[in-house]
């Protein structure tokens, strides 16, 4: 199964301390959805949208995709149970592993 949601690396910031610090020091990660299918027909809207797939913006969209990225062929009218939306993605990163 294609990766679906992984964990990215801390981002580098002036307030990081140095690489050597302890894992507690250091920045959470966020969570970005890292598989982008070839053979897939994306919209305009989507392709045009430069949206960064966190968990975030996923739950974002899941609640309301034409309110996140307008004009997309989801055919879907969102998910508003903010605990199924979280079951949904929790899922979706456990398939992942």
């Amino acid at each position: 199964m294609a990766t679906l949601l992984a964990d990215s690396p801390p981002a580098p910031s002036d307030e990081q301390s140095t690489p050597d610090a302890p894992a507690s020091a250091q920045p959470a990660a966020p969570t970005v959805v890292s598989v982008q299918l070839s053979d897939f027909r994306y919209s305009p809207a989507m392709k045009r949208s430069g949206i960064v797939w966190t968990v975030e913006t996923l739950d974002r969209y899941i609640a309301d995709p034409q309110g996140v990225i307008p004009a997309n062929r989801m055919p879907y009218a969102g998910m508003t149970n903010a605990a199924d939306r979280a079951d949904l993605i929790a899922y979706l990163k456990n398939a992942a592993k």
